[in-house]
């Protein structure tokens, strides 16, 4: 799925523990890009339905990002 590079920080957390709960809660394996990959891509694998789920989750914290630097450009 396409993710803003800018997200990725705020999904692995300090010390990887951020992706390692989503990981755990969802039950899916997330990577992330490589040096030569596309800088958006992450990969999630696991069961259909916890793939969506866990989808669903990081387009929220996306969203949430994106809604918080444009109220910061507003200011």
């Amino acid at each position: 799925m396409r993710v803003d590079r800018r997200i990725h920080p705020r999904i692995i957390g300090q010390k990887g523990r951020g992706v390692r709960k989503v990981q755990e809660q969802f039950k899916v394996d997330l990577r992330f890009p490589r040096a030569n990959d596309d800088p958006d891509i992450i990969v999630i694998s696991g069961a259909e339905d916890d793939v969506y789920d866990c989808k669903e989750h990081l387009l929220n914290i996306e969203e949430e990002f994106v809604s918080y630097i444009l109220l910061c450009m507003k200011s």
